[in-house]
């Protein structure tokens, strides 16, 4: 109903407030360094989504005033991982775990293998918070395993829109960013305040 609603629009304040601060440089590290490169932790849909998105945007428009590079892992691999950090500093790297339940064996083993390549890195235990991100819709599950809240978003109510932030933080200019944001977030929240009055689409 409405509450839900409320919680929708709080939830995009939320989310667009984020992906500006990390394109601004802002998103900082243990050592307060800027995060620069954006790994991506998720399996079928928490990965494909999010790739296609990013991919899509990336050829279409990129802002030469954002630095920030996004890298996915998929599989739980050693090698997988290993790739796609080759190179990355540990202390201007975060990952983002994606995982409805928050219970897939899979991208659990891979947010294990981000929190050991962090801290081999020197970040400290109470560090890494500023370096993890997570999706699900169980956010208790994610807090309980060191998922600082602020860092935290919530599926029940904005994963819709949280799961498209790599997309956001990395693919289109101002003035894009701008019109399809409003585009985008216009249609959205149409469609909520018709849930919000009884009508299911």
């Amino acid at each position: 109903g409405r509450t839900l609603a409320a919680q929708v629009e709080a939830g995009l304040d939320r989310f667009l407030a984020f992906a500006e601060k990390a394109r601004a440089g802002r998103w900082l590290g243990h050592t307060q360094q800027a995060i620069t490169d954006v790994v991506n932790l998720g399996m079928g849909g928490s990965d494909l989504g999010p790739r296609m998105a990013c991919h899509a945007l990336g050829v279409q428009g990129s802002d030469p005033e954002c630095s920030l590079r996004v890298h996915f892992v998929s599989h739980p691999d050693p090698l997988a991982m290993q790739n796609a950090l080759n190179g990355l500093d540990p202390q201007r790297t975060a990952f983002v775990v994606q995982s409805k339940s928050f219970t897939t064996p899979e991208t659990l083993a891979m947010a294990a293998s981000a929190r050991r390549w962090l801290q081999d890195g020197a970040c400290p235990e109470s560090g890494l918070h500023r370096h993890l991100v997570a999706v699900t819709a169980r956010p208790a599950l994610a807090q309980a395993q060191g998922i600082a809240r602020k860092q935290l978003w919530n599926g029940r109510v904005d994963v819709t829109f949280e799961r498209k932030i790599l997309a956001l933080v990395r693919g289109l200019g101002p003035q894009q960013r701008h019109d399809g944001f409003q585009l985008f977030f216009w249609l959205k929240w149409q469609f909520f305040q018709l849930k919000a009055v009884g009508l299911d689409l």
